[in-house]
């Protein structure tokens, strides 16, 4: 473990943040409850909520314990990013995106090969990229994410530069995973439920039917990710 983030010791900002000074090997991050929920009750895990983050810890098949913490969504996922840095083997962030590929549907599993934010040109790839995803979820469509400030911003953001977004085959739009393939040092992956279709149906026009998609996205997104910790 780090002996310091910057200049202030790791054990004061994981218990600060975490409510622990120790992190096991391996992590999940979501910043959906939804997620968060459906992966403890599998588990009948004890949540720790001791710091700005609630998580819980569970074990896998061979005794190994994950981490999976409750982030908030946007741009503050960076600070449980950088508590875990120089901790964990590695870290899978799960959450939901906009589906922009043509043949994506509401509940499908994307994932993120790399990533840009609105606005900007600079493309920023995991430090090691996590391809065991894919071969975990080979129904996904793995492509470039767009990453933007809230959910308003990707509808107004991917109706507004529809072609752009095309022309460089962006597949997914998110609030988190320009962040984490930025700040995280670790071997990973970003994995996603798709929420909505921004450009022909957003999150405010979801019918019943599409939220039961959603339902059993997260529970295929849970199956395949808790399988795939086992593996790693």
């Amino acid at each position: 473990m780090a002996k310091r983030i910057a200049s202030i010791p790791v054990h004061k900002v994981l218990k600060g943040f975490l409510g622990t000074d120790k992190i096991p090997r391996k992590a999940i991050f979501t910043p959906l409850s939804h997620i968060y929920d459906e992966i403890r009750g599998r588990y009948n895990a004890k949540e720790r909520c001791g710091g700005w983050w609630n998580n819980f810890t569970y074990k896998t098949k061979d005794e190994q314990e994950v981490m999976v913490v409750k982030t908030h969504q946007g741009n503050t996922i960076v600070d449980p990013i950088l508590c875990v840095n120089d901790n964990c083997d590695y870290l899978l962030f799960l959450g939901f995106c906009g589906g922009l590929h043509p043949d994506m549907k509401i509940g499908d599993i994307a994932i993120a090969t790399q990533s840009y934010f609105e606005n900007e040109d600079i493309l920023y790839r995991p430090k090691s990229y996590l391809s065991e995803v894919e071969e975990m979820f080979t129904n996904s469509i793995p492509g470039t994410n767009l990453t933007v400030e809230s959910v308003i911003r990707e509808t107004i953001a991917t109706k507004s530069k529809k072609t752009d977004y095309l022309k460089k085959d962006i597949v997914s739009v998110d609030q988190e995973t320009a962040y984490l393939y930025r700040d995280s040092e670790l071997p990973t992956a970003s994995v996603m439920v798709v929420s909505d279709l921004p450009l022909t149906k957003t999150l405010f026009e979801l019918s019943y039917a599409d939220k039961k998609r959603i339902e059993r996205g997260i529970k295929k997104l849970a199956d395949g990710v808790l399988e795939l910790v086992d593996l790693l």
